[in-house]
């Protein structure tokens, strides 16, 4: 009995580690992008300031400034999309894991009732 009670927690947990993992894979996808990003940005940002410091009209500093703040919104665009979609397919994998779950302890449920109840009449 106390076997089989090992084996049925062994079943239940793995879903536990399925999302473990899932969320582990999407961490380190997040991560790596936001690192990516950031070291992009940072780049971005001193060459950006290095040009400015070499402009000698205002307009001039104003247009490239403009450009600069149109590459931003559109690689802060990028890595939000980037983002979202890591998380949409993390979403996803979790509800496989809960559905599969579920599913998962309606059978072990089903299984033990009918164990209970065999031996009840063994018993009797």
């Amino acid at each position: 009995m106390n076997e089989e009670f090992a084996k049925m927690f062994q079943e239940s947990m793995k879903p536990v580690l399925n999302l473990a993992q899932a969320n582990t894979e999407a961490m380190v996808k997040l991560l790596k992008t936001q690192s990516e990003a950031a070291a992009e940005m940072l780049e971005g940002n001193l060459a950006h300031v290095q040009a400015l410091a070499k402009v000698e009209e205002p307009q001039a500093a104003v247009e490239l400034q403009q450009k600069y703040m149109e590459a931003m919104t559109e690689k802060f665009g990028k890595v939000a999309k980037e983002n979202a979609a890591v998380i949409e397919t993390a979403v996803t994998e979790a509800s496989k894991v809960f559905e599969t779950s579920v599913v998962d302890f309606q059978e072990q449920t089903k299984k033990a009732a009918a164990k209970i109840e065999e031996n009840l009449k063994k018993a009797s």
